[in-house]
């Protein structure tokens, strides 16, 4: 039944999930599948005469290019199962080191990773200063990694958020002098900049898996059923020959931008909680920006196409002008991905605060049930025992009818079939200028980001739901 996702940790060279992700075979079979039904397609055009035409040498060509692609999606993807079935297996203290050697560091290249300072790189960004040291020299690495990007400031390279994350399994760090830059690295601060970024992403923790590190484009399978049906035949009566449609979907990266404004007198400050404040926002604001995308990203405008936009999935409507969720809607919701025959892998709710609290004052039946649609006696299976997530990067601002900003989402889905993908580290830009006169610094931070719904059937939605 309704199994939660193995937790896994970040950081490989070419694709894994940064935290919260499962040990996914779901993907890897999808992108073995397409390229087995492109290899069968190629070769009945190659058997189909003696001498192929222009058109069809040109179809070929095409088939062996999306093959070439997916090959390298299937790496990716098997680096990533085998990585999470290692990290789970071994004691934490040893995790870091595989988290590292996972991603090619050596405990060099950590040392150096660790005494990367936001607060001294933005300070040496301000006019009239220079980069200096280790945030000159990561930096001057977060180019090269970000080459193929349309950077616009300074790029932080992934071997700072990883060793930053790698670090929550390392037990000796303590405060300490600036000889080693240990200052900022405390086991307790680190705990707050890291997990922000990371944890307010609850797809993740569902199953959704996350590819970092991605260049270039990647591509996807998607699969689509035949029309034609086997049919009952003659003993020595000719089959039905089934061909599932194939397509391939490409990943490519989306700018997903937060800003804070810092005071100078604020950069000045050497205490540690400074560092970790710095670290703390950026990193939450890119999380939440990234959240909201993959759940309601229009696919306009430079944005992902989140889930609630995909074209096809199931919709379950509450009424003209929205309606309070019940314990049929939420039952709803799980039947339209059965009637699919997608009610598999990793499945499970997610909604928002607001529904939450509606749903546990609603009782299963009208009248005098004491039960409520979100159980307190199944903690861990609250609503129609399946798991259930809350994030407030769930919309409660969507329009219904006359119900204007005031509708909030209800997502049902096999999780695993949602992929985030991420192209390099951080874009950092310091601007020291447009609010000069009031003496403070914008600090923009910028991700590289997109998402993507493999099957549309494994996802249902409510985007009409009323909590008041």
């Amino acid at each position: 039944m309704k199994n939660k996702p193995i937790m896994i940790l970040p950081t490989l060279a070419l694709a894994c999930g940064l935290l919260g992700i499962c040990n996914d075979a779901e993907p890897l079979n999808k992108v073995r599948a397409a390229m087995t039904n492109l290899a069968k397609e190629a070769d009945q055009i190659l058997a189909s005469a003696d001498g192929l035409t222009t058109e069809q040498a040109a179809k070929v060509d095409d088939i062996h290019g999306k093959i070439d692609g997916l090959k390298r999606t299937e790496a990716m993807l098997e680096k990533q199962a085998k990585l999470a079935n290692h990290i789970d297996s071994i004691p934490d203290d040893q995790k870091r080191r595989v988290i590292l050697d996972a991603a090619g560091l050596s405990e060099g290249d950590a040392k150096d990773a660790e005494r990367f300072s936001f607060v001294r790189m933005i300070n040496g960004l301000l006019p009239g200063r220079s980069l200096e040291g280790v945030e000159k020299e990561m930096i001057g690495h977060g180019s090269a990694e970000a080459r193929q990007l349309p950077s616009e400031g300074n790029h932080i390279p992934r071997a700072v958020l990883t060793t930053m994350f790698a670090n929550r399994f390392r037990n000796d760090l303590t405060a300490g002098g600036s000889a080693t830059g240990a200052e900022v690295l405390t086991r307790e601060p680190l705990r707050g900049i890291v997990d922000p970024f990371y944890e307010a992403m609850v797809t993740r923790q569902l199953g959704a898996a996350f590819l970092s590190g991605l260049v270039g484009n990647v591509p996807f399978p998607k699969m689509g059923r035949d029309a034609t049906k086997p049919a009952w035949a003659t003993e020595n009566g000719a089959s039905t020959e089934i061909t599932p449609s194939t397509a391939v979907l490409l990943m490519t990266p989306h700018r997903l931008p937060a800003h804070v404004e810092l005071s100078k007198q604020f950069l000045l400050q050497t205490d540690p909680s400074v560092e970790a404040w710095v670290r703390s926002n950026l990193l939450q604001e890119i999380g939440i920006v990234w959240e909201k995308a993959v759940l309601h990203g229009t696919g306009s405008s430079n944005q992902p196409t989140g889930v609630a936009a995909t074209a096809g999935i199931g919709s379950v409507a509450g009424g003209t002008n929205g309606l309070a969720p019940t314990e049929a809607h939420i039952i709803d919701l799980e039947t339209a991905l059965g009637n699919a025959n997608a009610a598999q892998g990793s499945l499970g709710y997610l909604t928002n605060s607001r529904v939450r609290g509606k749903l546990k004052k609603t009782p299963v039946e009208a009248g005098t049930d004491t039960s409520k649609v979100w159980s307190k006696t199944t903690p861990e299976t609250p609503l129609n025992g399946y798991r259930s997530e809350v994030s407030n990067c769930v919309s409660n601002t969507l329009t219904k009818g006359s119900a204007s900003g005031v509708c909030s989402a209800i997502f049902f889905g096999n999780w695993q079939d949602l992929v985030i993908g991420q192209w390099g580290g951080l874009d950092v830009l310091v601007n020291p200028y447009s609010l000069d006169t009031t003496g403070l610094i914008r600090v923009t931070a910028a991700a590289f980001g997109d998402s993507l719904v493999l099957r549309p059937e494994s996802f249902s939605a409510m985007l009409d739901a009323l909590t008041t």
